[in-house]
Order: structure tokens, then sequence, then C-alpha cells
């Protein structure tokens, strides 16, 4: 195995010497770290080759990578060249709409098929992509639409490519390949508005209510919970639902360290320049999540969909940083979730009348 310490950035002649450019030097240093950290947590690193200083030099050059990756990102060129390029989409497109069609059927089980018909869909953070929007279509919704402050370029080919399989395996949607050119225009089924859901509000632009809400894996992302809540109050019906699914879970480099809650060891200063211009996790655990929800107005239905084990939270807690490590065992071990909101009705926070 190579000495991963002095190849980090691309600068092992192996790697075609100094890395060229900043983009070109932010991937090396993402992959040479992530290849060692995956190479840790599967054991297969040992002493003497790899010492506690060779582990803080990689977690100092994970570090490095991250606060150089969002200084570039706070740059509006360089962010707009960076939405070109997929990050919610993989290249194998059999393996892509598979998992789609998992991501909607889950949708789907809690919403009832039935509910969807004629009904206005708003999805939080789709990505480069917006797949779900077809399936809605192909089951009766009346429009679909994404927010998204990152939102890619949905229009390429390989998000087409997506589409038309979608499409193929739906003959609800048999001759509407139309809907992939015309899903831009103002009077289509499909709207995209490319703001961030913390500062998007219907005084903005108006959107029409929407009966359901969704997310997938977006909620760690947000950067203010409660201006998100409040806002996606303000756009959903007074009879409407709203499912969240949240990845509590580490997210990039941090999931190849050997104890998955290794990223909630950095100071909430640190994490900040890490990640605020790149829609970073924000680390808020799920009753904090909750606790956002009600102040927003939502009475909520949640359930846990994975746990981190109580012999890793043990291990790191010492190490935690201080919001994480004074929290219960009982918030720190939810790994994942997800949430059924609605806006409850009068009749039931108003108390009724004895007379």
């Amino acid at each position: 195995m190579p000495n991963t310490l002095h190849t980090l950035g691309g600068l092992h002649p192996d790697n075609g010497g100094p890395a060229r450019s900043v983009p070109n030097l932010c991937r090396a240093l993402a992959n040479d770290t992530a290849t060692v950290l995956r190479l840790l947590s599967q054991k297969r690193i040992h002493d003497p080759f790899f010492t506690q200083e060779s582990y803080q030099m990689i977690r100092i050059s994970h570090i490095a990578r991250e606060l150089l990756a969002n200084f570039l990102m706070g740059n509006t060129g360089f962010r707009w060249i960076r939405k070109l390029f997929p990050r919610t989409i993989c290249n194998d497109i059999s393996q892509q709409t598979n998992k789609i069609v998992d991501q909607y059927d889950f949708f789907k089980n809690l919403i009832g098929e039935s509910n969807i018909k004629g009904k206005i869909i708003i999805e939080i953070g789709p990505g480069d992509a917006v797949p779900l929007a077809f399936l809605f279509l192909a089951d009766g919704a009346k429009k679909y639409i994404a927010v998204d402050r990152f939102i890619g370029n949905i229009g390429n080919n390989h998000a087409r490519n997506v589409y038309l399989r979608l499409i193929k395996n739906k003959p609800e949607l048999n001759n509407k390949d139309d809907l992939i050119d015309s899903m831009l225009k103002d009077d289509s089924s499909i709207s995209i508005f490319p703001y961030s859901i913390e500062s998007f509000s219907s005084a903005m632009m108006p959107i029409p209510k929407g009966d359901i809400i969704i997310s997938n894996n977006v909620v760690e992302h947000l950067s203010d919970l409660n201006s998100a809540f409040q806002n996606m109050r303000s756009f959903l019906s007074e009879d409407g639902l709203m499912i969240h699914k949240v990845d509590y879970g580490p997210h990039g480099l941090d999931i190849n360290y050997e104890n998955p809650l290794t990223f909630l060891t950095i100071q909430e200063r640190l994490w900040k320049l890490m990640g605020s211009n790149r829609g970073y996790p924000n680390r808020q655990r799920n009753s904090q999540v909750l606790t956002a929800l009600e102040n927003a107005g939502f009475e909520n239905n949640w359930e846990p969909t994975s746990y981190f084990s109580k012999e890793k939270i043990l291990k790191i807690r010492p190490h935690l940083d201080k919001a994480f490590r004074e929290m219960d065992e009982e918030d720190l071990e939810i790994c994942g979730s997800y949430i059924v909101s609605k806006i409850p009705k009068l009749s039931d926070v108003i108390p009724k009348s004895n007379a």
C-alpha cells in the first residue's frame, strides 16, 4: 500500500505530480482521504504503519479539504459550475431507477395511492433530478412542485434517461415524453423553484398550496429548521400531509470512520466553516427536529428506521462536542426516522365549551 500521507492532494508522482487546479486538489484530497478512512474502518490498517499521528494527519486533511470546498462553494461562479456535475444521481440507470421506485413506494404507502389523485405535491430538495414528479403524475397527481436551493441540471442527458426509463415502465405516462421538455415552462404540471426553503416564502413568489409535502434525506441539511418548517406550513393546505424521511447519520467522508458518530466530535463553529455554503448536515438530532416542527404548529407522528449501536455511543461520548456529549442516549442512538406531520384542526386545539 502506498504511503497515503505523502500522496494526499495528488502530490505523488503516480498521480501525475502536483494537482493542476483547485477542483483537482479537492477531488484528490477527497479520494485519498476516503481510501485511508475506508481501510481504517475495515481494520486493514495496522501498527506500526498506521499510528495515532497518521490518523491525526488524515483527520486534518479531511477537515482541510472540507474547509476549502466550503470556501469555493461560497463563490457564485464555482457553485454554478459544481451544480453541472451529478451529486445525487449515479451512472447506473437501472440501479438509480430501482432506488427511485423504492423511494416513491415508501411515500405512496404512507399517503395512500387513492389520496394522490388530483393533489398538488411539493418536494423539498430533490437535487439533480425530479424523477418522483413523473411517478406522482402517473398516479394522478395534479401538479408537482420542487423547491431546492441547490437544484441541479434536471434536464441533462443522464436525468432525461432516468425520466424516460420511469415513463417507459408506467403505462399511464405513455406518449408523455413532452413532460420532460415542457417541465420548465410556466404552464407545466412540473414547476421548479431554485430557492432555499429557509428563506423562500409565499410572499416572495406565490405558489399553489400543496396537499402533500415530502422530502427524502433533506431535513438533516436544512440550515434553519424553524424558518424552514414555518415556510413549509405556509405552503401546506390546512388538511394537508407532510412526510420527511431523515438521515441523522454521517455523510460524505464521515461515513468512512470506524465510529459513525465521529462527525459529532467536531466543534460547532468549525463545523459551520466546513459546510455553511454547501448544505452540510446540520447535526440536529431527532428530538430537536420534532421540537422545531411543533414550534411551527405541526402535529407529528414518527418512527425510527435505524439506530447507532450503544457500544459506539459509549466509546465516543467523552470525545463528542459539548452539545452532543450531554444528550440522552435515546436521542443519540437514533440514526434515521420518518416523520408524518399535519396541521391540527381548530377543534383539536381549542377546548370544547362546557356550556
